[in-house]
């Protein structure tokens, strides 16, 4: 990881709606042993290494709307087609899945 490098963030437990949001790397908190994150919303937050990784670029519109595109199980389902892209957000009973692409 570099300052400037946009990010992922996944596999959070303690705080599993924060799974799937993007940012940029700010800098390295040597103290803290956390990066310093700009959010795409704006808001800066302090993260383990371990808890991100670098955005996949083709999904760099899919992080940055991911607020606005989230859509409940039950909603819409007839939208999706063969081969869409998804990323699972709201599970509770599995919270480390919430972020994941397929």
């Amino acid at each position: 990881f570099e300052p400037g490098m946009r990010i992922q963030v996944y596999g959070l437990t303690a705080r599993p709606d924060l799974n799937g949001l993007c940012g940029q790397l700010v800098a390295w908190d040597e103290t803290e042993k956390r990066w310093r994150v700009r959010m795409d919303d704006g808001s800066g937050k302090m993260f383990k290494p371990c808890s991100l990784r670098e955005e996949e670029t083709v999904n760099s519109s899919v992080c940055s709307a991911h607020a606005e595109s989230v859509v409940a199980p039950t909603e819409n389902l007839k939208e999706l087609a063969p081969s869409s892209r998804v990323r699972i957000v709201g599970l509770k009973a599995q919270p480390q899945l919430n972020g994941q692409l397929g």
